[in-house]
């Protein structure tokens, strides 16, 4: 009963969105409405078709000279030995601290050298995306089946047989380039889009892309046989990486790039970067092409930015450890799918370990261990309690002892095995004080010796680094027994390498700055999740909506009387205010992504109507249509240059990418070139290796979020337009047109909100409830009472603002809705709607609560993904499945 609370309190809250028109007969001005949108429709389906063709031509002649380039140039590569991490041996037995029994000397200043900092993303070549984009393809008729197991996992892809040409039994140049060019008049496409699709179902990050790639590949051909080898590269190309083929005595390898050092295999060197040979067979020699498929270039990431959704199975630890006199003993869970999918990674540079999380089940399972015992503690206790978790819950080991070798764990596999040892201790200390207390933290590297260093925001004595103008106190996961601020004495005198941590921006609900903020009529703008970009040196850039007569930290800021406005504010690294800027738009303005160019110069961009200002510039939508903006403001906050760019040829809502090409003064050096499918990590603004050009990546519905259309006619006096026969008529025909019957209503409510322009009171939810669902009052009756408290309002930009009576805020279960909370409605080109939170909107339980980011609907499965927290977790349950059965 409370799942069904749960999920019909979000699923109501985000589909009864609307209604308020006055004028004509509802069924008239739907009729000339729906006319507007045949017509419309048809125009775009011609357009679409075009661009498919223009497209299509545009690849045939890229995969020609692609074919051409691979038949000539080959050539000797002398690989270099494998990087091995190699430390200086560690203690077979962990030293425990022993508490003096006088005063011992004073706190003493470690000085670091160099930090260890995690390698940033740099895409070169990111304006040519068109090999990766391709038209969405069309379902083949009596096509193949794979069925693989993916790490416990079943995954079954569907494939034309034709796609599966036959393997080349040799492996010189010639055969690899006719490969290519008969894989490529296949309908590879297909069977791509369901890799894609995998991918984010599964939220796989790139290596584990390829190691899906590479089952699917496997399973064609045979396992590690040369026609695997040929597709799972052609593949992954078409996926947009970077991989290359090498060809030692008579055998192809693949040569994989990579963001992080990858210890313990052989690579060739090009142009600064390494190219990794994934295989364990001594090669001295290889011959391979020196060059990137145009477009194809994306190196792999092997960072787990979000953990991969694989088996239901759930194993558990017990875990005992002594605090302040008293013993302390918890369960936690982990995902065994995921330790056994970690030991197909190579061993990589500890930064990677360090910025990875754990899965939604380990992280959810220590919160609900440990979190109580920190409940009123200071920030000192609490991080003391959770360093002797980590010191004295888990038994040391040395890898060498483990496992034959050096391994280092991600959080989630100090969990499963046995032992561990100090870098994985300090991988795991690391995650639970950034996450359950919101400190930041750094790992400190010593000749044989991990330990960490945590940033108080209060005043705490100890051993300690200064970094970036911040004190770092000592807290060791391996010295057993010793307190915060304490060294091992043999590394007093070492100065230790610092490893830098990239910590996710707070989520403004629990952001001190951010909740400031919202005290003064501020609220986040959740552009691309980054509301809030961070600098090197601690400023920051904030990027928000703000009320009238809001400040921002004491400065006044404007606000537009007829649309909205955003304000961009900077503050140093003591949090205070330094300058704010504010976009004033007479009908509506939203932005949408932000980015940094290397000197800290900060350009945003979004979509407006009518006037946007932006002082000393302004600029007009063209026709009065939505348009796209672009701002180019230095570190000081000048204005630089506002531009515009039209996008009115494409629908509002038909999800069309388009990718464009600007200089660094905002000048459009690239005729738009609309493709017909993004895949998720080309979205945003990019720039190359050189911050000469910058990239927008993007798709209309994400720029374009749903908003009513106007009308100037009226209604008849006394009519109501959306009843709830009219949302039945609307839910009836989506049935009929392939939507999920369990999530149609959903939809139809959506449609009726964002394309015909309605606002939709709770009471009317109620009515329609009472109507087509009367057991809902009595057996929801909470969750009934709650909704007649709610009303939607909208502006023209599409954001929604939810207001309840009197004010006050209200819960659903799991859910609580804060009074003006805001939010907008996206719909992609599948079809399926997502309601982006912008604010306000929180799930959880007890004392733990996550900001909710997003929930997503898929129009044909029923799927409802809810996406929370700084980390986006994210739960998958089905409308017909989990709910209505």
């Amino acid at each position: 009963m409370k799942k069904l609370t749960l999920i019909y309190s979000l699923v109501i809250l985000f589909g009864f969105l609307s209604l308020s028109l006055k004028g004509q007969t509802f069924e008239q001005y739907k009729k000339q409405e729906k006319e507007k949108f045949d017509q419309f429709k048809k125009e775009q389906d011609e357009w679409i078709k075009n661009r498919k063709r223009e497209f299509k031509e545009y690849v045939d002649k890229k995969d020609k000279e692609f074919k051409q380039f691979l038949e000539q140039n080959w050539r000797n590569y002398k690989p270099e030995a494998p990087i091995v991490k190699v430390p200086t041996p560690k203690p077979e037995v962990v030293p425990e601290y022993t508490p003096p029994s006088k005063p011992t000397t004073p706190p003493s200043e470690l000085i670091p050298i160099s930090p260890v900092k995690p390698k940033p993303i740099i895409v070169d070549n990111i304006p040519q995306i068109e090999p990766v984009a391709r038209p969405l393809p069309d379902k083949p008729v009596g096509g193949a089946i794979s069925n693989i197991s993916y790490f416990g996992t079943t995954i079954s892809f569907e494939y034309d047989p034709a796609f599966k040409i036959a393997a080349p039994t040799a492996s010189n140049k010639q055969a690899v380039a006719d490969f290519w060019s008969r894989c490529s008049s296949t309908d590879y496409a297909w069977p791509l889009d369901q890799l894609q699709e995998q991918k984010e179902k599964l939220s796989l990050n790139d290596y584990e892309y390829y190691l899906l790639v590479k089952a699917f590949s496997d399973d064609l051909y045979g396992k590690d046989s040369q026609g695997s080898i040929l597709m799972s590269w052609f593949l992954m190309l078409r996926s947009g990486y970077g991989i290359r083929l090498a060809n030692s005595n008579n055998t192809l390898y693949h040569l994989l790039p990579a963001y992080q050092d990858v210890y313990g295999i052989s690579f060739i060197e090009e142009n600064g970067r390494k190219l990794y040979i994934m295989t364990t067979d001594n090669i001295s020699q290889i011959n391979a092409y020196p060059g990137d498929y145009e477009g194809a270039s994306k190196p792999i990431d092997f960072t787990i930015i979000q953990p991969a959704k694989l088996g239901r199975n759930l194993s558990y630890r017990n875990i005992s450890f002594p605090f302040q006199g008293k013993t302390h003993s918890v369960r936690v869970a982990y995902n065994p799918a995921l330790i056994k999918l970690y030991d197909a990674f190579p061993q990589l540079e500890i930064s990677t370990y360090f910025n990875s999380v754990p899965s939604l089940t380990a992280k959810e399972s220590l919160i609900d261990a440990l979190k109580p015992l920190l409940a009123d503690k200071s920030q000192k206790d609490q991080v003391e309690l959770l360093l002797s978790f980590v010191q004295n819950g888990f038994e040391y080991q040395t890898d060498p002892e483990q496992f034959g070798r050096e391994k280092f764990f991600f959080a989630e596999e100090v969990l499963y095995y046995p032992y561990c040892d100090c870098e994985d201790r300090s991988v795991l200390f690391s995650y639970l004080v950034r996450n359950l207390v919101g400190l930041e933290v750094c790992g400190l590297e010593y000749p044989g010796h991990m330990a960490t260093a945590v940033n108080f925001e209060t005043s705490v004595n100890g051993d300690y680094i200064e970094y970036g103008n911040k004190r770092y106190i000592i807290s060791d996961p391996t010295y057993i027994g010793a307190p915060i601020g304490l060294c091992m004495p043999q590394f007093k005198e070492v100065s230790p390498k610092i490893v830098l941590i990239d910590k996710p921006n707070l989520m403004p609900s629990v952001d001190p700055l951010w909740q400031q903020l919202a005290a003064s009529g501020c609220y986040p703008a959740r552009v691309n999740g980054a509301e809030t970009v961070t600098l090197g040196d601690g400023a920051k850039y904030l990027i928000g909506f703000n009320n009238k007569d809001a400040t921002f930290l004491g400065k006044s800021l404007e606000v537009s009387e007829n649309g909205n406005s955003y304000f961009i504010g900077k503050t140093n690294s003591q949090n205070q205010p330094e300058w704010v800027k504010t976009s004033l738009s007479t009908k509506g303005v939203l932005p949408v992504q932000v980015a940094l160019d290397a000197s800290g110069n900060l350009y945003i961009a979004g979509s407006f109507t009518g006037t946007l200002k932006a002082d000393p510039y302004e600029i007009v939508a063209r026709n009065d249509k939505r348009s796209l903006f672009l701002c180019g403001l230095t570190s000081t906050g000048n204005i630089k240059w506002l531009k515009t760019v039209s996008l009115d040829s494409l629908n509002q809502g038909t999800g069309i990418d388009f990718s464009l090409q600007f200089d660094l003064n905002g000048r459009l050096i690239g005729t738009p070139r609309f493709v017909e499918a993004i895949v998720a990590e080309n979205a945003g603004l990019f720039f190359d290796s050189n911050n000469k050009v910058f990239t927008l990546n993007g798709q209309t519905g994400l720029f374009y979020p749903e908003q009513p259309k106007q009308s100037s006619v009226s209604f008849a006096s006394g009519a109501k337009a959306l009843t709830p026969e009219v949302i039945k008529e609307e839910n009836d025909a989506l049935i009929s047109g392939n939507t999920e019957r369990g999530i149609a209503g959903v939809f139809a409510v959506a449609n009726l909100v964002c394309k015909m322009g309605y606002t939709f009171t709770g009471i009317d939810a109620q009515r329609a409830l009472d109507k087509y669902n009367p057991n809902f009052k009595q057996r929801c009756s909470e969750t009934y009472k709650n909704l007649g408290k709610i009303t939607f309002l909208k502006n023209a930009e599409g954001v929604i603002s939810i207001q309840t009576d009197k004010g006050q805020d209200i819960s659903f279960d799991k859910v609580r809705i804060k009074n003006g909370s805001k939010l907008t409605i996206s719909q992609d080109r599948n079809g399926d709607i997502q309601f982006n939170i912008l604010s306000g909107i929180k799930v959880g339980k007890a004392i733990v609560w996550y900001d909710l980011n997003f929930v997503k609907m898929r129009k044909t499965t029923g799927d409802l993904i809810f996406d929370y927290d700084s980390d986006h977790s994210q739960k998958q349950l089905n409308l017909k499945k989990d709910i209505l059965n």
